[in-house]
């Protein structure tokens, strides 16, 4: 990335120790990670985080 350091956002991340936290470098890449090269499999690993994340909070749908 030319605009963010990752070490700096690793140290950041570090300090707020969170389970909703994480931190991935995805080598070859720059700042604009669904514009890059792969973008799908980028698009697709962080709907899979967010799922694992906040599907278990939502509220369960009724079938119709």
């Amino acid at each position: 990335d030319e605009i963010v350091d990752s070490d700096a956002a690793a140290r950041w991340l570090d300090k707020i120790r969170s389970p909703l936290v994480s931190h991935r470098v995805l080598a070859d890449n720059r700042h604009e990670l669904l514009s890059e090269p792969g973008w799908e499999q980028t698009a697709a690993d962080l709907l899979h985080w967010l799922d694992a994340r906040f599907a278990p909070a939502l509220p369960q749908r009724r079938a119709a």
